[in-house]
């Protein structure tokens, strides 16, 4: 709702993100990489936040293939 659908939202980070390092990260990168950076922090202080984010990355994932397939 405050961001646009996963595949709007993350798909705006990759193009950001393939610019920065100039090669090409999809959306679904952009998640898992998120995630992973969820795992890091998560490896100092587990906390339910960090799971549910986790577990939000992974949904979104499903959205955006769901997305994709769908156009």
């Amino acid at each position: 709702k405050f961001y646009g659908s996963p595949a709007e939202n993350h798909g705006r980070t990759a193009i950001m993100w393939s610019a920065y390092l100039n090669r090409t990260v999809t959306a679904e990168d952009v998640c898992m990489l998120n995630i992973l950076q969820k795992v890091s922090r998560g490896r100092h202080s587990l906390t339910r936040d960090t799971l549910v984010d986790i577990a939000g990355y992974a949904r979104n994932i499903e959205i955006v293939q769901e997305t994709t397939d769908g156009q």
